[in-house]
C-alpha cells in the first residue's frame, strides 16, 4: 500500500517502522496486517493522555493495538505521519476513542 505523507515526500506504512525504533515489529507488522485486511474498515487512534502510548484500533475499538514509545514527542511525531498516512491512502481516520 503506497500512502503519500506529503507532495514532495513518499512513505509508506510499511516504512514507518524505519522511522519508529521503539515500536516492536511483531506489534507493528500485526497492525499492519490489520490495515491491510480491513482495507474498508475505519481506523481509530488515540493517546493516552500524561504518557508515551498511543492506541490504533482498526474497525473494532476493541481489538485495538498499543504503541510505546520512548517520549511523548516521539509518540506525536510518528502519530501525525502515520495519521497523514492512512488519510492519505483514502482511509477514515477518527481521532477520538
Amino acid at each position: 500500500m503506497n500512502i503519500v505523507t506529503t507532495p514532495n515526500q513518499n512513505t509508506t506504512l510499511d516504512d514507518l517502522i524505519q522511522i519508529q525504533a521503539s515500536i516492536t515489529p511483531q506489534v507493528f507488522n500485526a497492525l499492519l496486517m490489520a490495515i491491510h485486511d480491513r482495507e474498508h474498515a475505519d481506523i481509530y487512534v488515540g493517546r493516552v493522555t500524561g504518557s508515551c502510548i498511543n492506541r490504533i484500533a482498526v474497525g473494532d475499538v476493541a481489538e485495538q493495538f498499543i504503541l510505546r514509545f520512548r517520549t511523548p514527542t516521539e509518540r506525536d511525531r510518528f502519530m501525525m505521519a502515520f495519521e497523514r498516512a492512512c488519510e492519505s491512502a483514502g482511509r477514515n481516520v477518527i481521532k477520538s476513542f
